[in-house]
């Protein structure tokens, strides 16, 4: 079923969708370039922006969960430290935590797989 819709019986709902649109350049300079093809995109398919929720220029923020900055995706923070708060693992819901901890940091640990298959 697409994002966005539920099945009630045999109708269906349209929730509002709430997207994160960011447009990121290489250059300094193609800013202003590329935020007018992104806005003729949105444009052309009749979608209209918040400007009270707009904002550009950002050099760093948080997106989806992570850190998006010039130097690429990062990971929060908050994220890690509350693995390594969690205190030494007694029982499989402390393993099972764990694992949900580092599926959402997946991406940024090389070779997860081998490195955690003891936990599975």
């Amino acid at each position: 079923m697409l994002f966005g819709l539920r099945n009630a019986g045999a109708t269906y709902q349209i929730k509002p969708m709430s997207t994160n649109i960011v447009v990121k350049t290489k250059q300094r300079r193609d800013l202003i370039q590329d935020l007018e093809i992104a806005f003729g995109c949105l444009r052309a398919n009749q979608i209209n922006l918040n400007p009270e929720k707009c904002v550009f220029g950002v050099p760093r923020g948080m997106l989806l969960g992570y850190i998006v900055s010039q130097r690429g995706i990062e990971a929060n923070p908050e994220k890690v430290s509350s693995i390594t708060r969690m205190g030494p693992i007694r029982d499989v819901k402390g393993v099972q935590r764990v694992t949900r901890c580092l599926v959402a940091l997946s991406r940024f640990i090389s070779r997860l797989g081998e490195k955690a298959l003891p936990l599975y």
